[in-house]
C-alpha cells in the first residue's frame, strides 16, 4: 500500500524504463504524466530506492512536488509582504534628513553613557 493509503502505486505508478516517472495526481481521478529526468536525478532516485528511503519513484516525485509547493507558498508570502512594505514606505511620506552623530549622541544619552 502506498503512503497515501490507496494501495494503487504498484499497479498505476510503476517505475518505467530509463526512470521515466508516471505521476499519479489525485484530482478526482488519476491522471498519468511521463516525466523525463536527467541522469543526475535518475541516480538520486535509484539511491533513495536502494537505501529504502522510499518504496518507489512516484513517492519521491510526489514528495519533491509537495516541497516545491511549500517553497512557492513561502516565496509568494514573502513577496506579498515586501510589496506591502514598499507601499507603506511610499505612503509614509518623504524621508527626512538626519545627522548620524546626533543619533549616536542621543543613543548614548538614552543609555546613560557619557556623551
Amino acid at each position: 500500500m502506498d503512503h497515501m493509503g490507496y494501495g494503487l502505486t504498484e499497479t498505476i505508478c510503476p517505475i518505467l524504463t530509463k526512470m521515466d516517472i508516471l505521476l499519479c495526481l489525485i484530482i478526482g481521478r488519476y491522471q498519468h504524466m511521463n516525466v523525463s529526468l536527467s541522469s543526475t536525478f535518475e541516480a538520486y532516485i535509484q539511491k533513495q530506492l536502494d537505501e529504502g528511503t522510499y518504496n518507489n519513484a512516484s513517492e519521491i516525485i510526489r514528495e519533491a512536488l509537495r516541497l516545491k509547493m511549500q517553497q512557492d507558498e513561502i516565496y509568494h508570502a514573502r513577496l506579498d509582504s515586501l510589496r506591502t512594505a514598499i507601499i507603506q514606505g511610499e505612503e509614509s511620506g518623504d524621508a527626512e534628513s538626519f545627522n548620524m552623530q546626533d543619533i549616536i549622541q542621543e543613543a548614548k544619552k538614552d543609555a546613560g553613557l557619557n556623551a
